[in-house]
């Protein structure tokens, strides 16, 4: 059997997008798309994670993820809750003023206000910015079915950074402390069925 080649999302590759390789899990994050070399799975193990079946960890494992040294969970994990590296940044609010057509409603004032965990501002605006690059992208684009099929969902025309509030806290309680080397890597062992 052919290895599968691992992603530098830290999963073994478990589809294709466009004929290449890539993980459907972390789709949307550009590592999920850049093989990577195979990680050192001598003496590890990986445990279902759904169930309690443990097995020699291996690339060719259903929806495998590396756990071990050096692996995205053991540097982006926090030691204490488990949560991600990004649960532990402060929390940013903003709001995102723009004028858009909806549908039928021309030059309509519509705002975006969120907030979103970031490690600094100067990191929130650069999201911000490409969130805007983004949603001016995917504007202009028509309906893919029902009563509304082959109308323009929305086109902005107008979109701005209206305001960027913060830092509040992070809400942990702690401060991030990177977790280290799991003792299973993780797959799935198929005990909950297949579709």
């Amino acid at each position: 059997m052919s290895k599968t080649p691992m992603m530098a999302c830290g999963h073994a590759a478990n589809a294709t997008s466009r004929g290449e390789p890539c993980c459907v899990i972390c789709h949307g994050d550009p590592k999920s798309q850049q093989i990577v070399n195979e990680p050192n799975l001598v003496d590890r193990l990986a445990k279902c994670s759904y169930g309690d079946t443990i097995v020699k960890s291996s690339v060719n494992l259903a929806f495998f993820k590396y756990k071990g040294p050096d692996s995205n969970p053991s540097k982006n994990m926090c030691k204490h809750c488990d949560y991600a590296l990004k649960a532990h940044w402060s929390q940013w609010k903003y709001k995102l003023a723009m004028k858009r057509d909806w549908f039928a409603h021309k030059n309509m004032q519509d705002n975006e206000t969120r907030t979103e965990h970031m490690p600094d501002k100067d990191a929130m605006i650069q999201y911000l910015e490409a969130k805007m690059i983004y949603m001016k992208k995917d504007s202009d684009r028509p309906w893919m079915f029902g009563e509304h099929k082959g109308q323009v969902v929305t086109k902005i025309h107008e979109i701005a950074i209206e305001y960027v509030k913060g830092p509040l806290p992070s809400g942990r309680g702690h401060d991030f402390e990177p977790h280290g080397s799991f003792e299973y890597d993780e797959y799935y062992c198929g005990c909950h069925g297949w579709d």
